[in-house]
């Protein structure tokens, strides 16, 4: 007699995945939180208990993420038995109220070692990076009025290309004189003759476009002139570090950090939700690099509304 086989266990059904677990925990709807007990076969009273732990343990979370930014911000220096610990006081509490150790010998203990010794620059009060912040929101005020008619209706013109945020900000900040060039991908599905039409499409708008085989690196080469598109067809992001950062507008010495390992755990987002930027900050020098991001950050945020005034109408860009 043949023993019964087991029944299939999907792995990759979302009711497994933690990250999707989490959030239904956390924010998911009644409705979700019941076909979530009933896959699992958990009781009522045991998935409103999950709730209330994850729940509690997302507030420490968020409570020792801030406390972080602001001694990475504001100071004081870690203090010798941080380092020795390899961790900020507030992360290793999390930790220990999670009932976690702290592993002194984790990779990331040891980099916070290092960066401890390292330089790292510090404001001395919220009210001077609000200065800082502030600074950069005048000055996007002045460039914007600077751009001049083609620059504006280049912006448009992006904006219609029904391309992801993430690219489409990025050709905006090229035409616009921030970044000097910018690399991106449509969908690997995407039709040879569509991405042609997209390339003479952004040569339209003044920009020296480079269409090349996936297998090469990013599809499209977008820079403001050709001559800068000849450097960056040269440059490797994976082992021309600082010319190819350059190239995509980064500070030096945020690129120097990304290779060190000398950054905040702090990003532009963390700092302020309108700088959704694709950069690191470094230790040493993050309040100069902070201003480079408000800078891109709210003018972008601009004209997206300059935008919407104009266009009646307008929805969101859907993503090629």
């Amino acid at each position: 007699m043949k023993e019964p086989r087991p029944e299939f266990i999907d792995r990759d059904h979302p009711l497994r995945d933690e990250e999707n677990i989490k959030r239904i925990l956390l924010e998911g709807s009644d409705q979700e939180l019941e076909t979530l007990r009933k896959f699992h076969g958990f009781t009522q009273e045991r998935v409103l208990e999950m709730r209330v732990q994850a729940r509690s343990e997302e507030r420490l979370r968020l409570e020792a993420e801030a406390k972080t930014m602001e001694r990475e911000l504001f100071g004081p220096p870690p203090a010798p038995e941080e380092i020795e610990r390899g961790e900020f006081s507030e992360v290793a509490e999390l930790d220990e109220r999670r009932g976690q150790a702290v592993n002194r010998e984790s990779k990331m203990a040891r980099q916070f070692r290092r960066n401890a010794k390292a330089p790292h620059a510090y404001l001395a009060t919220r009210e001077e990076l609000d200065d800082l912040l502030d600074g950069e929101r005048k000055a996007v005020e002045l460039l914007v009025q600077d751009l001049d008619a083609p620059q504006l209706s280049a912006v448009r013109a992006i904006a219609r290309l029904g391309l992801g945020a993430e690219a489409a900000d990025a050709l905006k900040l090229v035409v616009c004189g921030l970044k000097p060039a910018t690399t991106f991908s449509l969908k690997d599905d995407a039709p040879l003759e569509d991405q042609r039409r997209l390339q003479e499409a952004l040569r339209g708008l003044g920009l020296s476009v480079l269409l090349r085989p996936r297998t090469e690196g990013d599809s499209f080469l977008a820079a403001r002139d050709a001559e800068t598109l000849e450097r960056l067809k040269t440059a490797s992001p994976a082992k021309d570090h600082e010319v190819y950062g350059k190239l995509m507008g980064f500070p030096p010495s945020a690129v120097a950090a990304y290779l060190s390992g000398e950054m905040l755990r702090t990003s532009p987002a963390d700092i302020d939700l309108e700088l959704v930027m694709p950069m690191r900050l470094s230790q040493a020098h993050w309040p100069e690099e902070l201003k480079l991001a408000a800078r891109w950050g709210y003018l972008l945020k601009k004209l997206d509304s300059r935008l919407d005034q104009t266009t009646p109408g307008r929805g969101h860009e859907s993503s090629v």
